[in-house]
């Protein structure tokens, strides 16, 4: 297969705007490169083509205002997102080597190529072909000033100090800025603190103290996301956390409340997706406990009260109004109070001094009633009060 063969059957790439105009900057440059001594002697000043297209140029002006970066390495990712979003909407990607690779643009679009100066050219037109290539490049440097002062307005005063001295550490150059606030995010040493992200990713746990279903979720994903933000930032080979590690860390500690649900968290393909679907079953829990039906909710100060009535509530039965730790019974015999462990075996009685019946209502023995007369279950057995 030649040449020509081996282009035809290479898989088409398709052009982008970008790639059209470079190539059609090319081809202009190669044709007045190409011209005679004679033709060139022929081209005036006002043949020759400004480059650069004024309405795209930007304005610093349009850029939205940016929350300030902290300084700590999880708010990195969020202010690159910002700081990028700004600079775009300010039509100013272009003018930045970062920028133009976040956004994937080129300069030609904007500023064009340099025009070509023949050698062959009359005076006054090599003279208008270096006025024009002189305010390009002017415009250029225009908005490489624009793009370091909007970098520098969205980072706290300290981090600046610390990161460009003053401005004399990076020459007023935005590449040379955005450069030194993603080391500063890094850290000293990116690997210690790529290690300690990922050590307290796996020492996460649910996170218990907000009120409700719903706000413990969002609470859990904050941490999980904060996590993520960290090794994003470091860009540590080894200590990146991918979705798929963070959704099965949510799964693995969520509370049994949710478990029924596993099988559709377990069909989510992003983090997003499986707050959301939590977010729905917590809700339901949330509705039905405000509701007074049965809630799931497992919160540690619900269950340690629960935990202290129920205690309280098996003293009552076992001393049926007595107190001490020796009571005196019908018999006149000194009785014991027994622990809740013994109470709460249906299996044996507590001993066998008394008449004990099971409630299966109270899971405890009673002297009192047993399941069929608990006032619990049938309030119409309760006396009637005045």
């Amino acid at each position: 297969m030649d040449a020509a063969e081996a282009a035809e059957a290479a898989p088409a790439v398709e052009e982008t705007a970008e790639d059209v105009a470079a190539a059609a900057a090319a081809t202009i440059q190669d044709q007045l490169a190409a011209l005679s001594e004679a033709q060139a002697k022929t081209v005036k000043p006002v043949d020759l083509i400004d480059p650069v297209n004024t309405e795209l140029l930007g304005s610093p002006g349009d850029a939205p205002d940016v929350i300030v970066y902290s300084g700590q390495t999880d708010d990195y990712v969020r202010w690159q997102r910002d700081i990028t979003n700004a600079i775009s909407t300010a039509g100013l990607g272009w003018a930045t080597e970062f920028f133009r690779g976040q956004l994937h643009l080129t300069l030609e679009p904007v500023v064009g190529v340099p025009v070509y100066i023949h050698e062959h050219y009359p005076v006054l037109t090599k003279q208008q072909g270096a006025r024009l290539n002189s305010a390009r490049a002017a415009k250029m440097a225009r908005a490489r000033e624009q793009v370091y002062g909007v970098v520098l307005a969205s980072i706290a005063p300290s981090v600046a100090e610390s990161i460009t001295e003053g401005g004399a550490g990076v020459d007023r150059d935005p590449d040379k800025l955005v450069a030194a606030i993603t080391v500063h995010a890094r850290g000293t040493d990116a690997r210690v603190t790529g290690a300690d992200a990922v050590r307290q990713f796996y020492e996460l746990q649910w996170r218990k103290s907000p009120k409700t279903l719903v706000a413990q979720v969002d609470a859990s994903f904050a941490d999980m996301y904060r996590l993520q933000r960290v090794t994003l930032a470091l860009g540590e080979d080894g200590y990146a956390l991918s979705a798929q590690q963070l959704m099965v860390k949510a799964v693995s500690m969520m509370p049994s409340d949710l478990t029924p649900h596993v099988r559709t968290y377990q069909g989510c393909t992003t983090l997003q997706q499986l707050q959301n679907e939590m977010k729905k079953d917590a809700g339901r829990l949330d509705g039905s406990a405000a509701a007074g039906l049965t809630s799931f909710v497992t919160q540690t100060d619900r269950l340690q009260e629960l935990e202290a009535r129920i205690d309280l509530k098996i003293k009552e039965l076992a001393g049926a109004g007595d107190s001490g730790r020796s009571r005196a019974g019908d018999s006149g015999r000194p009785r014991r109070e027994h622990s809740r462990a013994v109470m709460t075996n249906p299996a044996t009685p507590p001993d066998s001094s008394r008449r004990w019946q099971w409630c299966e209502h109270h899971g405890s023995w009673s002297t009192t009633h047993k399941s069929s007369g608990c006032y619990i279950a049938h309030p119409e057995l309760a006396p009637k009060r005045d």
